[in-house]
């Protein structure tokens, strides 16, 4: 599917027609490939992750813990679910025929952010040290 895009947009930009939103067309492409490629694993790694910690911290320690490092990981999810879904989305500007396809994706990172945030509602409170942390 790629390779087919990139033959009909370098075929477009040889004969010299609107080449600057071409690139652009061909970056944002990209762009979002790699997002999707960067977390396509991790939102796996980080819910089990979140699952495996929640699991090991009883009562007493979660009462002691400002911040659950579970909800940390469950950030990180989130982020990367957000993420993806925006760079699908992107993705489906670009292949309308892809439509159904990409929309089953969507849905179903739909539902794991919906699922991630019902088990986890501190999560997107969560403040990571050196990411969210903001010196005045």
């Amino acid at each position: 599917m790629f390779e087919q895009r990139q033959d009909e947009l370098n075929s477009i930009i040889k004969i010299g027609i609107g080449s600057a939103e071409l690139y652009n067309e061909a970056a944002e492409i990209i762009d979002s490939v790699e997002v999707i490629r960067w977390y396509q694993h991790q939102i796996y790694v980080k819910l089990v992750r979140t699952l495996s910690h929640e699991e090991s911290v009883d009562a007493k320690e979660e009462d002691n813990i400002l911040q659950k490092d579970s909800d940390g990981s469950a950030l990180v999810a989130l982020i990367a679910i957000d993420r993806s879904i925006g760079a699908w989305g992107k993705l489906q500007e670009y292949f309308p025929d892809k439509t159904n396809s990409i929309l089953d994706i969507l849905l179903h990172l739909d539902r794991l952010r919906r699922m991630t945030e019902k088990t986890f509602p501190d999560a997107r409170n969560f403040k990571r040290p050196g990411f969210d942390d903001v010196n005045s």
